[in-house]
């Protein structure tokens, strides 16, 4: 968390959780976090009138080396948006299968479809599209 400890609100206890409500620009982050992995199982982000304008779960926690070290690092991730006029929300869940993360020197190589048009936007005086 960037805030300052001062700017906790108020610490709720339960199920193996703790949440944090701090206080943060015009509004409030709520985070959620399990004791026994001390992994960041949730986030809600409050406009200040305390509604939840978005949230962030996180879930499927599974081990990794990053940068040499073992990190429980999540499968799943969902971003909730709730519905701008009324009732509804939006929903974004990205699943991992597979990763690495910090790969050194492992340059992006990007398969090109048969018989596309290629540009290269550092050998053209214009962009082709403007």
């Amino acid at each position: 968390m960037m805030e300052p400890p001062e700017n906790i609100i108020s610490v709720k206890k339960g199920e193996g959780l703790v949440s944090f409500r701090v206080r943060s620009g015009a509004g409030c982050k709520v985070v959620v976090v399990d004791v026994a992995t001390r992994t960041l199982r949730a986030l809600m982000i409050e406009d200040s009138f305390e509604r939840v304008q978005s949230e962030v779960h996180f879930r499927d926690f599974e081990s990794c080396s990053v940068e040499g070290r073992a990190a429980l690092v999540p499968r799943t991730v969902s971003i909730v948006l709730p519905g701008k006029s009324g009732p509804g929300e939006s929903q974004l869940v990205i699943s991992y299968d597979e990763r690495v993360f910090n790969a050194r020197n492992g340059g992006m190589k990007m398969p090109i479809p048969e018989g596309a048009r290629v540009v290269s936007l550092d050998e053209t005086a214009s962009l082709p599209w403007m």
